[in-house]
């Protein structure tokens, strides 16, 4: 019998970091190519690193010394599954790069849609995530999702409605809602 995975798998979050990128990016219509794709290589790259904390990760794959110290000290979805340490990071990096490099706003915009992307996809999961850290360390899921195709689907309907709201938003399906 196959175990049957309570975590969202890496390709699943990498596709959620790009179409995440993809679509605030739109929304604010970033029009230089170059800016835009900060934002969503910067929204994937943030939705692995959410997972630094597992070292079986993408991202912890990748650094398996400090993925492991991350388990070991924090637990994974610990703090790093949170909204409060993206914020964090997120205000690091401007912090650090803002009189560095003219794309920081890019960056950051780029890694607060990944790492929420990621714990969105998260909390779809049984175990969910922390969303009210640091006022309660109580775990919240919105479905507690489990199930062999739970990540297949995900990717699909990720997929979709990012491509849905890309052809209405540069008007090449139009949908008239007046009866």
């Amino acid at each position: 019998m196959k175990k049957v995975s309570f975590c969202m798998n890496g390709f699943t979050h990498g596709v959620g970091g790009a179409c995440s990128g993809i679509v605030v990016a739109s929304l604010l219509n970033i029009d230089r190519p170059e800016m835009f794709a900060t934002v969503v290589v910067s929204s994937i790259v943030a939705s692995y690193a959410v997972d630094l904390d597992e070292p079986q990760s993408k991202a912890g794959q990748k650094i398996k010394p400090v993925s492991w110290g991350l388990k070991k000290l924090l637990g994974h979805r610990g703090i790093l599954h949170t909204p409060f340490f993206a914020l964090l990071v997120t205000g690091l990096l401007y912090y650090f790069l803002n009189e560095k490099y003219a794309s920081t706003m890019f960056i950051c915009l780029g890694n607060l849609s990944g790492a929420f992307s990621h714990l969105i996809l998260d909390s779809l999961t049984p175990q969910g995530i922390m969303w009210l850290f640091p006022f309660s360390r109580s775990y919240i899921t919105f479905m507690g999702w489990k199930g062999k195709n739970r990540d297949v689907i995900c990717t699909s309907i990720l997929l979709l409605s990012t491509t849905l709201f890309l052809l209405i938003k540069y008007n090449i399906l139009t949908i008239n809602l007046s009866m």
